[in-house]
């Protein structure tokens, strides 16, 4: 018999991040992949899972509008059933959103045309910054192919948006992309933080300072505000990093883990919380997908009163972020106990990089702010 699930929480809005492969026609310098060869579970197991998922989406009684399945990878297009089970998640259309986070590569005018046969609702490619800077994380050639890839999906009327992991050396070039892109008919431009993980850590002298990134993030806000005011097609919001990067922070905006609003799903089966948090917490072949979501190690990864004590009992700010990302600090430390190591309010600096996690670790202890009065430091 079955222990009875703990139900600790029922999301209002639930996200399914779906990596069906780990085959990549890239090596991208700062990959969360640490190899590209991951077993691949069956597409009848795969059938199975996309079940599961839209059950629980009835079960908690969430709109289309608000549950979504992303399909990435690798690069999804390079999954040899792709289309097969493409036909599959549009059965279930009714039920979700769906979409596609590829480096658009492989992108042509016959399979865009099948996507956009099949429903998708958005396109996801990504960018690391104008030609030269991107083919240096990328490789060489590829950012012409991605631009390619950009104007046939526009062209087919597939709602495009780009993704740009920041860096030190990209910051000068997110202007003018964005003109570039605007220029292509891409919707949405995100320019997310940088995750020292996987292929990844190599660049982790990469990271940005607290104040630097505050500056950064200011900077795209008045850049979003100057695209709306001028009646342009392509906006720039910020994602979780609103919640204490943003000139205004609101509710809903914080990280996904925190609230229980994203799984993700590997090729093997293994389920995380988030793609940029690599902690396990099940095996779809193993346990359910209801199952794995309430379980103890999930429930313990987004409860709140867990969150950093320096955090919940300094910081005003605190409901609008509770802690920041995980992921980065995660990355970094190999902890989830302290505040984000990029919060402008917690830390003057990050503090230089030593080989060992004990040396990092002492690095970021000594980088805390003792306890103060947040809003006015």
């Amino acid at each position: 018999m079955k222990e009875e699930l703990k139900i600790d929480i029922i999301p209002q809005s639930f996200k399914l991040q779906w990596h069906i492969t780990e085959r990549c026609n890239f090596r991208c310098k700062h990959c969360y992949q640490e190899n590209y060869n991951t077993p691949e579970i069956s597409l009848i197991q795969m059938r199975d899972i996309l079940r599961q998922f839209v059950e629980l989406v009835k079960k908690w009684k969430i709109a289309p509008s608000r549950a979504s399945l992303s399909l990435g990878g690798g690069e999804p297009l390079l999954f040899k059933d792709f289309f097969v089970f493409l036909a599959e998640v549009y059965k279930f259309l009714s039920f979700y959103r769906w979409d596609i986070m590829s480096n658009g590569s492989l992108v042509t005018e016959e399979n865009a045309k099948i996507l956009k046969s099949f429903g998708i609702n958005s396109f996801q490619v990504s960018l690391e910054g104008l030609e030269t800077n991107n083919n240096k994380i990328r490789g060489e050639g590829n950012f012409r192919k991605a631009l390619e890839g950009i104007k046939i999906l526009v062209r087919e009327k597939i709602y495009t948006t780009v993704g740009l992991t920041l860096t030190r050396e990209n910051i000068r070039d997110i202007i003018p992309l964005v003109e570039l892109l605007a220029g292509v008919g891409v919707k949405l431009f995100l320019v997310r933080r940088f995750v020292p993980r996987g292929q990844g850590f190599q660049l982790i002298n990469e990271l940005l300072e607290p104040r630097e990134l505050l500056k950064i993030y200011r900077r795209i806000e008045e850049e979003n505000k100057s695209l709306f005011q001028k009646n342009s097609p392509l906006r720039m919001p910020l994602a979780c990093e609103n919640a204490f990067f943003g000139k205004n922070p609101r509710q809903g905006l914080y990280c996904g883990v925190a609230i229980g609003r994203i799984l993700t799903l590997m090729p093997n089966g293994d389920v995380y919380p988030c793609r940029r948090l690599p902690i396990k917490i099940g095996n779809i072949l193993e346990n359910s997908l209801e199952e794995i979501y309430y379980s103890e190690k999930n429930r313990e990864i987004r409860d709140i009163s867990k969150a950093p004590e320096f955090c919940r009992e300094n910081c005003s700010f605190f409901n609008n972020c509770f802690g920041g990302a995980k992921c980065i600090t995660y990355a970094y430390s190999g902890r989830l106990d302290i505040p984000d190591i990029q919060c402008w309010r917690a830390y003057k600096k990050i503090g230089q990089r030593k080989e060992s996690i004990k040396d990092k670790l002492e690095n970021l202890r000594e980088n805390i702010v003792k306890k103060i009065n947040f809003d006015k430091y």
